[in-house]
């Protein structure tokens, strides 16, 4: 797989970097951890080979947050709080036109996914259905599955 178009949300005037890989549902959201580029991502053959086993089990969103990778950068002395992230979110999700997400968030993205999922339950479908510390490179072929069985469960109950 090539790497994904990149494209961009706005939220004010702030641009958010993100793509979206694979189809159906559900939507799954990425919040990687302190190293995201949604471009780079693809340069890893680890994290490229984990982001495509995350994108069989539906549509995937990745994003980049406020201040990482291809997102705009902010300045030090602008560093915006966790409820202006939760707010990006929304935006990726309005610009993708996705109503409801599972939230698969590493390291300190596990903050805002948390928040997110605290503020706008009726908007996540699943949240960190995975251990927010884990490092994408030690994952193995079975922690992808681990992180897909509660979005199947999700839609089981859903049904």
């Amino acid at each position: 797989m090539q790497r994904p178009e990149t494209r961009y949300a706005w939220n004010g005037e702030v641009s958010l970097a993100y793509q979206v890989v694979g189809q159906g549902e559900p939507d799954l959201l990425y919040l990687q951890g302190y190293c995201s580029n949604v471009d780079m991502n693809w340069e890893s053959r680890h994290l490229a080979n984990f982001l495509r086993r995350l994108a069989r089990h539906g549509r995937l969103i990745v994003t980049d947050r406020r201040g990482w990778g291809c997102s705009e950068r902010f300045t030090p002395g602008s560093v915006p709080d966790v409820d202006v992230l939760t707010d990006d979110i929304l935006a990726v999700m309005s610009e993708v036109r996705s109503e409801q997400v599972a939230v698969l968030a590493t390291y300190e993205s596990a903050i805002v996914a948390s928040l997110f999922a605290a503020v706008y339950p009726e908007r996540t479908k699943a949240p960190d259905p995975c251990r927010p510390a884990g490092h994408v490179s030690t994952y193995r072929r079975n922690a992808v599955d681990a992180c897909a069985q509660p979005l199947a469960e999700a839609d089981r109950a859903r049904a």
